[in-house]
């Protein structure tokens, strides 16, 4: 999908009304493995940002969504920046539930390949916020092969209804034969597409609900066989890597959540290596909410928590640097 850069259609217009949104994001494109992708960013509103905020939408959106979710953190002193995935928003091979994932790994890939290109050039502290399907990319993408190692200005994960386990969970009694039934699904391209999202399913909060059905970039309403393939391989492949995770994180998600189980988020949390003061998990404090936690009406609720665990990472990586300089100085 080609677009001015400067002038870009960006669909947030319809949030604008439900959520405060006074910094646009700045436009611009990249690419790899032939596909363009958009660039959203957004600079820190007031002097020098403490750390920079990498945005991971979820499936079937983009990330004219996180307009509120950009300035929320921008008028704490970060900078943010994502891109939209491919098949998704403004970025190359976005055909709404038509579009085709081939594997998971075009999504892994390509955030890889962003990340490297224009995030671990800068200097900044980095912390990646990732929401739902983007949970599963940023998930895999720094868990496998401990790609995260690679990164050494990352500060954390904040994970938001991860799509670390399906609703359906008695899939996940036997991978291997999930697995192997799933390559089935293979020779059915995009057809057929079925219903997958509901409204009530995103928000309980009715505002939100109705600036997603109005918005042309957002169908996650349905979806094709490619997609529940490759979301559920990927899924699969993340489960089995739960015990391997060291990172500090934080995962948050609702109780009731009908579109990714909570039990995957409580999986990563018991498993993890992760030290006990470097990973929180918080679910209780979101009961009554619907999957987007940051599109309730008390949408400021999880970024507050995200907040939080940035400035306590950031705070103890420079009173480690201290140490460690204090260390050699002696």
């Amino acid at each position: 999908m080609a677009f001015c850069v400067e002038t870009a259609p960006v669909s947030d217009k319809e949030y604008k009304d439900v959520f405060p949104c006074k910094q646009a994001p700045s436009m611009s494109t990249f690419s790899h493995d032939g596909k363009s992708m958009a660039v959203h960013r957004w600079q820190c509103a007031s002097g020098d940002p403490s750390a920079l905020v990498v945005l991971v939408h979820g499936f079937g959106e983009h990330l004219g969504r996180y307009g509120h979710v950009a300035n929320f953190f921008i008028n704490h002193g970060y900078s943010v920046i994502g891109i939209d995935h491919v098949c998704h928003g403004l970025s190359d091979g976005m055909e709404h539930e038509r579009g085709c994932l081939k594997s998971f790994d075009v999504l892994l890939e390509n955030w890889r390949a962003f990340i490297l290109k224009e995030v671990q050039s800068q200097s900044l502290k980095t912390v990646v916020y990732a929401h739902s399907t983007g949970g599963l990319v940023a998930f895999l993408a720094l868990a496998e092969s401990r790609w995260y190692k690679q990164w050494s200005n990352l500060q954390g994960v904040v994970l938001s209804a991860p799509l670390l386990r399906s609703p359906k969970c008695e899939l996940y009694i036997c991978p291997h034969v999930l697995l192997k039934c799933l390559k089935c699904l293979r020779c059915c391209g995009t057809s057929p597409a079925i219903p997958a999202v509901t409204g009530d399913q995103i928000s309980t909060y009715k505002p939100a609900v109705d600036a997603t059905k109005a918005d042309s970039l957002y169908w996650g309403w349905k979806i094709n066989l490619s997609f529940v393939r490759a979301m559920l391989e990927g899924s699969v492949r993340a489960l089995s890597l739960l015990p391997e995770v060291d990172f500090p994180f934080l995962v948050m998600h609702a109780p009731e959540d009908k579109l990714c189980d909570v039990s995957g988020s409580s999986a990563l949390y018991e498993q993890a290596k992760t030290p006990a003061m470097q990973k929180e998990m918080e679910v209780d404090v979101f009961a009554g909410c619907a999957h987007e936690l940051h599109n309730e009406e008390d949408w400021q609720k999880p970024l507050l928590l995200a907040h939080d665990f940035i400035q306590r990472g950031c705070k103890k990586k420079d009173f480690d640097e201290s140490q460690a300089q204090d260390s050699v100085t002696c």
